[in-house]
């Protein structure tokens, strides 16, 4: 049995996402970063996906989940024997309980998955990864600015010129508050 509070309604994806445009890192054994168009980038426990058996004491991470881990750590792809599921038949089985729960989770109707074969094992549609290296350190991110409603931001290194219409913050114009400008 899976049980999974629904994420939060404005992290589900618009009417019109395709799992084509959906995005799911690996970030360790127990936590999946998903990104959705238009959205900034969650991350979501087993648990809290609904990849756990709510009836075992310690909440095990469910066959789905390591279904899930095996397609990130192969790029979309995997095999029922790399899933460590025993037989096909179940293979097929633990991918449609998958699919079903991942549908409700973001709240894309269509199969997050290819057709499963014998021969390719299963395949994402959606694009599935290890965490890339640069989103490891969320300390190292700079936020989003806020644009214009005329214009859009960006930030340009010194001596490059902004698009047309575009606002641009230069790190060479930016200063620091006067507690860190003190230690350089």
């Amino acid at each position: 049995m899976m049980v999974h509070d629904a994420p939060p309604p404005s992290f589900r994806a618009r009417p019109d996402t395709g799992w084509s445009q959906v995005k799911i890192w690996f970030v360790d054994g127990d936590t999946v970063r998903i990104v959705l168009p238009d959205r900034p980038p969650r991350s979501f426990t087993a648990a809290e996906i609904g990849l756990t058996n709510a009836r075992s004491r310690d909440r095990r991470r469910t066959k789905g989940w390591s279904i899930l881990e095996a397609l990130c750590e192969g790029h979309g792809t995997c095999s029922r024997h790399v899933a460590g599921v025993a037989s096909y038949d179940a293979f097929k089985v633990q991918v449609s309980q998958l699919g079903k729960v991942l549908r409700e989770f973001v709240g894309i109707d269509e199969s997050p998955f290819h057709p499963t074969s014998r021969k390719d094992g299963l395949r994402s549609v959606f694009e599935a990864g290890p965490l890339p290296e640069p989103l490891l350190d969320s300390s190292s991110s700079l936020p989003e600015p806020e644009p214009d409603s005329d214009s859009e931001s960006l930030i340009i290194a010194p001596g490059e010129k902004p698009a047309a219409g575009a606002r641009a913050l230069s790190f060479a114009s930016m200063s620091l508050p006067a507690n860190l400008a003190s230690r350089s």
